[in-house]
């Protein structure tokens, strides 16, 4: 639960509201050492293609928009919590438990 809450943490911290640059390099900060990003604090998979395709998207938003790009957190479920889907012929890349797992946070932008 408590890996759970820090995520859930991180997206209302980083991730929601008016998408800025300080709130997307503290994300980062947040998932990867600030002097060698090649060190990571947590292993989050989207903690470099995150904040770059949040930081292109806020600036087409604000360039043909003229407002900040805003998030949303809607929802948020992990490989734990939820149901697997059954798809044949794929298999399963890696057994879900306590160890090892991933977290879905869902997030609109507008």
């Amino acid at each position: 639960q408590k890996a759970v809450d820090r995520d859930v943490s991180l997206a209302e911290m980083y991730l929601t509201g008016p998408v800025t640059a300080d709130k997307l390099r503290g994300f980062l900060h947040s998932c990867a050492d600030a002097n060698d990003v090649k060190q990571y604090k947590i292993t989050w998979c989207g903690r470099f293609s995150i904040p770059f395709g949040l930081n292109v998207a806020s600036r087409v938003v604000a360039e043909l928009e003229g407002r900040p790009l805003t998030g949303y957190l809607l929802d948020y479920g992990s490989s734990v919590s939820e149901a697997s889907l059954e798809v044949d012929g794929i298999g399963v890349t890696a057994p879900n438990n306590l160890h090892h797992w991933v977290g879905y946070a869902s997030i609109g932008y507008r």
